[in-house]
C-alpha cells in the first residue's frame, strides 16, 4: 500500500501543469500554436467574444415576446366595524342629513388565491430594437477583430522570443569554442616557455583571456536562462521547462533563400484589408452610427401588444383547475409617446453624432499610422536581409586574418595581442552573422504582424526587383 501510494505521489509530482509543459523540440510553428492556446492574452480576447455573444442575445430580447406569470395565497380577515350614518333617505328619495344611526358591519375571514398571465409583443419603437441587434453585431466584429490583433501580436512575440532564445543559444556556442581556443592558446604559451622560447608575459596574455572568455561564457549563460524563462511564459507555460528549439532553414544556413515580400503600395493594400485593428474599428464606426439611430429613437412613440389574464377564488382549485372556468382577460394596445423630456433626447443624439465623429477621426489616425508601420517594418526586413550578406562576409575575412594571425604568431613574427585581436574580431563577426539571420527573420515576423497577414506568401506574388540579393 505504501508503495503505491509513493508511486502515485511521483506520478503526479512529475506531471505536466498542462500539454503546453511537455517538453519536445519545438519549431516556430509548434510554438505559435501552444501559445495560441494557452497564453493569457489570448485566453482573455477568447472570453470577450463570449461575452460580446451574450450581448447580442440580450439585444435580440427586446424583439421577442415576453410571458409574465404571478401566483399568490393568502388570507383576509377583517375585523367587526361600526360606522355612523350621517344621512337618511327620505320617502321621496331625497337624501336628509344630520340625523345619526349606527351600521355595523361584519367581521371576515376569507382565503385569497389568485393567478395571473402578462403576455407583451413590441411592435414599434422607433427603430431602437433592431438598430440594437445590428449594434450587438457590429461588438461582434469589433471584439473578433480584435481576437484576432491579440494572436497576430501573439505570434510575433513567440517569434521574438523564439529567435531571441537561439540567438543568446548561438552566443554560447561562439563563446564556448572561443574558451576552447583560449586553453589551447594557454596550453600552447605555457609549452613554449617550457621549451625555452616562450615569454612568462605570453603565458600571462593568455591565461588573462581565457579567464576574460569565461566570464563572458557565464554571463552568455545567464542570457540564456532568462531568454528560456522569457520564451516559456510567452507561450503559457512554467518558465524552468527545459526547451529545445528547431530553427527553420533560413537561419540555420546562411546559404538559405531569403524570404521575399511585394512592393509597398501592394503590402499597404493588403494591410487596409487585413489588419484586425482596421476592422475593429470599422465595426466601432457602424456601431457608433446606430447609436445615433438609437438615440434618434426616443423622438418617436413604442407600440406593443399586451395580453392579460387573471384568475381569483378563495379557494385554490379553482384558480389551477380549468384554465376556461373563473377568468379575466384582456387584450390592449399600449402605445407610449414621451412629447417632452426637457431636451434630453436632443442631448443623446448629440453626444452619440460627437462620439461618431470622434471614432471616425480614430479611423483615419489609426490607417495614417499604420502605413507608417509597414513602411518601416518593410525597410528593416530588407536592411537586415543585406546586413546578414555583409555578416557572412565578415566572418570570411575574419576567419582569414586569424589564420594569417596564427601562423605569424606560430613564426615569431607576431605576439599574442595580434593574435588576441583577430580572435576577438572572429568571435565577434560570428555572433554578428548569427544575429543577423536571426534579426531578419524577427523583422519579417514584424512585417507580417504590421501587414496582419503573409498573404503574399500563399498568393504568389512576385518579388520586388530591388530585393536584396540572397546572401
Amino acid at each position: 500500500m505504501f508503495s503505491v501510494r509513493v508511486a502515485c505521489l511521483l506520478l503526479s509530482s512529475s506531471t505536466p501543469q498542462n500539454v503546453s509543459d511537455v517538453n519536445e523540440p519545438l519549431t516556430l510553428s509548434a510554438a505559435t500554436e501552444i501559445a495560441l492556446e494557452y497564453a493569457n492574452d489570448m485566453i482573455q480576447a477568447r472570453e470577450d467574444v463570449v461575452l460580446v455573444d451574450a450581448d447580442y442575445a440580450t439585444a435580440l430580447s427586446a424583439i421577442l415576446p415576453t410571458l409574465d406569470m404571478s401566483m399568490q395565497g393568502g388570507h383576509f380577515y377583517s375585523v367587526e366595524q361600526i360606522l355612523e350614518q350621517r344621512s337618511r333617505a327620505g320617502s321621496d328619495g331625497a337624501i336628509t342629513i344630520g340625523e345619526f344611526t349606527d351600521i355595523t358591519l361584519p367581521s371576515f375571514d376569507n382565503a385569497n388565491f389568485a393567478l395571473g398571465l402578462v403576455g407583451r409583443q413590441l411592435i414599434f419603437d422607433g427603430g431602437r430594437w433592431w438598430k440594437a441587434i445590428g449594434q450587438a453585431k457590429d461588438n461582434r466584429a469589433a471584439r473578433k477583430a480584435d481576437l484576432q490583433a491579440v494572436t497576430n501580436l501573439v505570434k510575433a512575440r513567440v517569434a521574438r522570443t523564439f529567435f531571441g532564445l537561439e540567438r543568446a543559444r548561438q552566443a554560447i556556442v561562439t563563446f564556448k569554442a572561443q574558451v576552447d581556443v583560449d586553453q589551447a592558446q594557454v596550453d600552447r604559451a605555457e609549452a613554449l616557455l617550457r621549451a625555452g622560447r616562450g615569454a612568462p608575459a605570453d603565458v600571462a596574455t593568455a591565461k588573462r583571456n581565457l579567464a576574460s572568455d569565461q566570464i563572458l561564457l557565464v554571463d552568455a549563460m545567464t542570457l540564456e536562462g532568462q531568454a528560456r524563462n522569457t520564451f516559456n511564459l510567452t507561450l503559457g507555460r512554467r518558465a524552468n521547462i527545459p526547451v529545445e528549439l528547431t530553427m527553420p532553414e533560413e537561419v540555420r544556413s546562411s546559404t538559405a533563400a531569403v524570404r521575399f515580400v511585394p512592393e509597398l503600395d501592394q503590402l499597404q493594400g493588403l494591410m487596409r484589408r487585413h489588419r484586425p485593428e482596421l476592422a475593429s474599428l470599422r465595426a466601432q464606426v457602424s456601431g457608433a452610427q446606430k447609436a445615433v439611430s438609437i438615440a434618434r429613437a426616443d423622438y418617436w412613440p413604442t407600440m406593443a401588444f399586451e395580453a392579460r389574464y387573471n384568475r381569483s377564488s378563495r379557494r385554490p382549485d379553482r384558480v389551477v383547475a380549468n384554465p376556461l372556468d373563473n377568468f379575466t382577460a384582456t387584450i390592449n394596445l399600449v402605445v407610449n409617446w414621451n412629447l417632452f423630456r426637457g431636451f434630453a433626447t436632443n442631448a443623446d443624439v448629440e453626444r452619440a453624432q460627437a462620439n461618431l465623429r470622434k471614432l471616425q477621426a480614430t479611423y483615419d489616425e489609426q490607417e495614417r499610422q499604420l502605413f507608417v508601420e509597414v513602411s518601416d517594418s518593410l525597410l528593416r526586413y530588407r536592411n537586415q536581409v543585406r546586413n546578414a550578406g555583409f555578416a557572412v562576409q565578415q566572418v570570411e575575412a575574419a576567419e582569414e586574418a586569424v589564420r594569417l594571425a596564427r601562423g605569424l604568431y606560430e613564426a615569431g613574427r607576431g605576439n599574442a595581442l595580434e593574435l588576441r585581436d583577430a580572435e576577438l574580431g572572429l568571435t565577434r563577426a560570428r555572433i554578428a552573422t548569427v544575429n543577423a539571420r536571426l534579426d531578419a527573420a524577427i523583422a519579417y515576423s514584424d512585417l507580417i504582424a504590421a501587414v496582419g497577414s503573409d498573404e503574399w506568401a500563399a498568393a504568389g506574388l512576385a518579388p520586388a526587383e530591388d530585393a536584396p540579393a540572397t546572401p
